[in-house]
């Protein structure tokens, strides 16, 4: 039962560098977030939060954390219109304030 239309990821160097520094645990990503993310909106989980008030392109940036291992866990920024999730932000600072001041330096917020 797919509860969202599509799940894409945004093409910049925030999501490459990510990706490319933890590409062990791509796929364990990939992968949590498209099975769990889906699941946690629909079902308005607290786990879900804004980032802050910012926005990508005039929509709200939403967050939330995957713990991979004991010694890795990741936040996840992204974006939801309609049915459509996409992913602009990933990072390995899983402390809130931290994370949103790091996003909120890049190009990726309004």
């Amino acid at each position: 039962m797919q509860l969202f239309g599509s799940i894409t990821y945004d093409h910049n160097n925030h999501l490459r560098r990510f990706f490319t520094k933890h590409s062990k645990f791509k796929k364990e990503i990939e992968l949590d977030i498209e099975e769990r993310l889906p699941v946690l909106l629909s079902s308005n989980s607290y786990k879900i939060k804004l980032a802050q008030k910012m926005t990508h392109k005039g929509v709200k940036i939403q967050e939330y954390k995957i713990v991979l291992t004991s010694t890795l866990s990741c936040r996840v920024a992204f974006i939801q219109q309609g049915d459509d999730i996409k992913v602009i932000y990933i990072s390995d600072m899983i402390t809130k304030q931290p994370f949103c001041n790091m996003l909120a330096k890049t190009t990726l917020v309004d």
